[in-house]
């Protein structure tokens, strides 16, 4: 049944493609493989029988119970193809709403490649599903884990043509994880499946980062009209991202996507537009349709640029509520940028009236994705108890985390520290370097203000030590007073 349904989903061996056929027969494999007693106690409590309510939280310990490995593989692969067909699956624009229930039904067991389009997704994150870079990680992190030789093959997320012997990477003998994609990809030649492994290559997910090898399935999957394809495509050309730089055929690709209502590619247009790239002159009415465009679709990254043109007043009549507006859209959809931003307004109280709490709040989503200016925030208001109760602790944990991302006023704060013992032990020495680090972070900033500043604190910092050493020395009697001058 799994492999008439694979047939029939990209249609191989002689049968034509027909995928809504393909998922009955995924949805009806999984119920020949279950032990009846733990199923009934599944339905009992998914259906509502027994006198209960439905619970579809105590439904899932009986179900995963009853069935066989090789039915939860194909229960797996039903996930990922009802969400493969919600995200690719000739819908325009796609159901990312959709796809992500599935995704996570799948991942949770174990579903490496439901694991790999949520590492992508939540990273930097789409039309109804919420970026979180920290679950990102976590499913990178799972991902890589299934990558060990003797790994069980439903895990492998091979076909059931594979299913005696997995596809191994080359030159070793660990299992792969990401067969099924490698068949999609390579024997079904499935756009949406090249694009995807495409996205492994690009972030390492799965498999060794290869921006070449990316930009090889980024075309391969654009060269058949798939829009993610395309768009991506354009990035890599934008970028430089395994590929010379070339503006033009980036915004070529960008719009090919973008006319095709991919939410990403209309950012990047934007983006193009407001930055002047590949082209004479910014044109920023444009970048303001663009953004408008992806923004409304559900783009977050356009959502925080929205607000930044409302806030500056670049090509709109400057609009101190609707740039609130645009960042709090894209806070809510998970974008660190926005989440910073609207907590600076709240903290500020620019467009809104000010609420130091709902700052730190904001600030704080922001600071755990690794926003940098987020994490200097946060451990300035654990300092001077903005919103938050003094805890110096907590203030040099995210100024050092700041610091290590070569923000300068991060830098600066564990400097004024280290030298006067706040949060942790004093230490000139300590504070010395979080100097050099601030004007090493001033000069990438290229700012000869902050640099005046800092080389002022060093030199204080450098004498204070050196008069505390002389000091120790005439207490100790080894050095007397400096002779007079004659």
């Amino acid at each position: 049944m799994t492999t008439l349904g694979e047939s029939l989903l990209y249609g191989q061996g002689g049968i034509p493609r027909d995928r809504p056929r393909a998922l009955d027969l995924f949805v009806r494999a999984p119920t020949w493989a279950t032990r009846k007693p733990w199923a009934s106690s599944g339905s009992c409590s998914s259906l509502g029988w027994a006198g209960r309510r439905p619970s579809f939280e105590r439904c899932e310990p009986y179900y995963q119970a009853a069935a066989t490995p090789r039915a939860r593989a194909e229960y797996d692969a039903l996930a990922f193809l009802k969400a493969n067909e919600g995200e690719f699956v000739g819908r325009t624009p796609p159901s990312f709403e959709r796809c992500e229930p599935y995704y996570q039904a799948a991942a949770t067991r174990g579903h490496a490649l439901s694991m790999t389009r949520l590492a992508f997704l939540k990273r930097y994150g789409r039309p109804a599903i919420k970026m979180d870079k920290n679950e990102a990680n976590l499913w990178v992190v799972r991902t890589r884990a299934l990558v060990l030789p003797g790994a069980p093959v439903w895990a492998c997320n091979a076909p059931a043509a594979y299913e005696a012997s997995p596809r191994t990477k080359a030159g070793s003998g660990e299992t792969d994880p990401l067969a099924w994609l490698w068949w999609a990809a390579t024997t079904c030649g499935c756009s949406a499946a090249q694009y995807a492994l495409g996205t492994c290559y690009h972030d390492g997910v799965g498999l060794k980062r290869d921006p070449k090898e990316a930009v090889v399935w980024y075309r391969k999957s654009a060269e058949q009209g798939e829009p993610r394809g395309q768009g991506i495509l354009g990035f890599c050309y934008g970028e430089a991202f395994g590929v010379d730089l070339d503006a033009p055929l980036a915004i070529r690709y960008y719009l090919q996507a973008a006319m095709q209502g991919e939410t990403v590619a209309m950012y990047n247009v934007g983006f193009c537009y407001e930055e002047g790239t590949g082209m004479h002159e910014p044109n920023l009415e444009r970048a303001y349709m663009w953004y408008r465009h992806a923004a409304e679709a559900g783009n977050a990254l356009a959502a925080n640029s929205l607000g930044f043109m409302f806030e500056e007043g670049r090509g709109v009549p400057q609009d101190m509520e609707l740039a609130v507006f645009w960042y709090r859209y894209g806070a809510s959809l998970g974008n660190p940028w926005a989440q910073h931003n609207l907590g600076w307004m709240y903290a500020e109280g620019i467009g809104v009236p000010r609420q130091l709490d709902e700052a730190f709040k904001w600030l704080l989503l922001a600071a755990q994705q690794d926003h940098a200016g987020a994490m200097f925030r946060v451990g300035q208001a654990y300092q001077l108890a903005l919103g938050v109760r003094e805890n110096p602790t907590e203030a040099v944990y995210w100024y050092s985390r700041s610091a290590k991302l070569r923000n300068l006023d991060a830098c600066l704060a564990m400097a004024w520290c280290a030298e006067h013992g706040y949060g942790i032990t004093r230490d000139p020495d300590a504070a010395l370097e979080w100097m050099d680090a601030a004007i090493r972070a001033g000069a990438a900033a290229d700012d000869d203000t902050v640099l005046e500043l800092v080389v002022a604190m060093a030199l204080r910092l450098t004498m204070n030590k050196q008069a505390a050493r002389v000091r120790a020395l005439v207490e100790a009697g080894v050095a007397g007073p400096c002779p007079a001058a004659e």
